[in-house]
C-alpha cells in the first residue's frame, strides 16, 4: 500500500514508484491498462480487487506498467476520462463482488500525457468475499504475496469464522474493561459518579494489524493524546499499554486516554457534575450535556487521527457507558429539560456504532452523532442538544 493518503498523491509519487523499482507484494499492484470492458477484463478486476479485500488490503495503480515484478514505468491513461474510468469499475464491482465492498476510494493522478487511477481497497471484515465468474460459479480468491490464489475449503472457512471472531473479540474487549473500571482496574478517579468510558476498537487492531511502538509512544508521541483543554499532562506505562493522563490535582486524576498494545484506545472522563437544588429532583446527580459532549467529540476524533497515523482503515467500532450512573441525570442547558429521567441502569452502556470507513471523515463525523444521540436517548431526551437542526455542531 502506498504511504501516503490518496488525496496527497502526484505525479512525484508516482514517479518515485518508478525509480525506487517499488515491487508488487501483498499490498500493493501495478497495471498498465485499465480493465477491459469485455468479460475477461471484468473477472480479472474482480478477482484483484476481492483478493485485496480478503487479505491486508491495499492499492491497485492503474496506469503504471510492471517490470520483473517491480514498477517500470509510467504508462499514462488516456481515451476514456477518469470520472467515467472510476464509475465504469465501481458499476462492474457491485455486479461481480459478493458482498459487496464498502466504498472504494479512487483518486485519479494527473500526469504527462495522462492520469494514473489508484484504487484503495481496504482490508474487509464483511467476508470473505467471492468472485461472480459466471451466474452458476464463484471463487474465492485472496492475496498470496504478489499474486492472487484461489482459496482452499480451510481457507474459506477460516475466514468465515475469523470475520465472527474479531466481532465477538471486540465485544468481549469492551465488557472486559468496563469490568475492570468498575472494579477500580483504571487510573483513579477523583469524581465517584457520572464517570464515561469511551473506546474506539479497530478491527484492524483485533485482526493483528496494529501494533503502536509503546517506546516511541512513551518518548513523543504521547503529546498527541493529551486533550486539548488539560492544564498539563503525564504518561505512565503498564501492562496493557501506554496511559496518558491529566496531571493530578488534590483531588486526583480525573481522565485518561489509554493505547492499548494492539491498538486499540480507551478514554475515561468526568463530566461537570453538580447536584441539582430544588424541583423536580432535589439533591440529585447532574452530568452536564454540554461538557460530556465536548469531551465525547473531542476524544474520537483524536482516537481517529491517531489510529489513521498507524494504519488503521476500514471498519471500527465505537462504544461509550456512563459508569456509577444510578440516580444521575442529564443537563441539556434549561431549567427543566434533563432533569426529569435519570439513567435507568448502572452502568449505562451505550449500544456500539460501527464505523465502515475509519478513513471517511463524514462517516467518523456521522458516527459521532449517533453515539451522542444515543447517550442522551438513555437520558430520556430524543437527541443530542449540541447540534442544531441542520445537523452543525453547536457546542464549541
Amino acid at each position: 500500500m502506498l504511504a501516503k493518503e490518496l488525496a496527497d498523491l502526484t505525479e512525484a509519487d508516482i514517479q518515485a514508484l518508478i525509480d525506487d523499482r517499488t515491487p508488487e507484494s501483498m499490498t500493493l499492484e501495478f497495471k498498465r491498462d485499465l480493465p477491459g470492458k469485455d468479460d475477461k477484463g471484468r473477472i480479472e478486476l474482480y478477482k484483484d480487487v476481492c483478493a485485496l479485500a480478503n487479505s491486508d488490503g491495499g492499492d491497485l495503480v492503474f496506469g503504471v506498467a510492471e517490470s520483473d515484478g517491480c514498477a517500470g514505468s509510467i504508462a499514462p491513461i488516456t481515451g476514456e476520462n477518469a470520472d467515467d474510468a472510476t464509475r465504469r469499475i465501481k458499476q462492474y464491482l457491485d455486479l461481480g463482488v459478493e458482498p459487496r465492498l464498502a466504498r472504494l476510494p479512487v483518486k485519479a493522478v494527473p500526469v504527462a500525457g495522462g492520469y494514473v487511477l489508484v484504487m484503495r481497497v481496504p482490508a474487509s471484515f464483511d467476508g470473505p468475499h467471492w468472485v461472480r465468474v459466471t451466474n452458476e460459479s464463484r471463487r474465492f480468491v485472496y492475496r498470496d504475496g504478489g499474486r492472487v490464489a484461489d482459496m482452499n475449503y480451510s481457507q474459506v472457512q477460516s475466514a468465515y469464522l475469523g470475520a465472527d471472531r474479531l466481532s465477538n473479540a471486540q465485544r468481549a474487549f469492551r465488557s472486559r474493561r468496563i469490568s475492570e473500571a468498575l472494579e477500580d482496574v483504571p487510573m483513579p478517579l477523583s469524581v465517584p459518579s457520572g464517570v464515561v468510558m469511551l473506546h474506539l476498537v479497530p478491527h484492524a487492531a483485533l485482526a493483528g494489524r496494529l501494533r503502536p511502538d509503546m517506546a516511541d509512544l512513551f518518548r513523543q508521541g504521547y503529546v498527541k493524546l493529551g486533550a486539548p483543554f488539560w492544564s498539563d499532562f503525564d504518561r505512565r506505562t503498564t501492562v496493557d499499554g501506554l496511559v496518558v493522563y491529566e496531571a493530578p490535582d488534590e483531588d486526583g486524576v480525573d481522565a485518561y486516554i489509554q493505547v492499548f498494545r494492539d491498538g486499540c484506545l480507551e478514554s475515561v472522563f468526568c463530566p461537570t457534575l453538580e447536584v441539582i437544588a430544588g424541583a423536580p429532583v432535589d439533591g440529585a446527580a447532574q452530568i452536564s450535556g454540554r461538557s460530556l459532549a465536548q469531551s465525547y467529540k473531542s476524544d474520537v476524533e483524536r482516537f481517529v487521527r491517531f489510529a489513521r497515523a498507524y494504519g488503521a482503515v476500514g471498519r471500527a467500532a465505537l462504544g461509550a457507558a456512563v459508569l456509577h450512573a444510578a440516580g444521575v441525570r442529564l443537563s441539556t442547558g434549561s431549567v427543566r429539560r434533563g432533569r426529569r429521567f435519570p439513567a435507568d441502569r448502572d452502568p449505562l452502556i451505550i449500544p456500539e456504532v460501527i464505523i465502515e470507513r475509519l478513513e471517511d471523515d463524514e462517516e467518523v463525523g456521522a458516527a459521532i452523532r449517533t453515539g451522542l444521540d444515543m447517550v442522551w436517548q438513555a437520558f430520556g431526551e430524543p437527541r443530542c442538544t449540541c447540534y442544531r437542526d441542520d445537523g452543525t455542531w453547536a457546542c464549541d
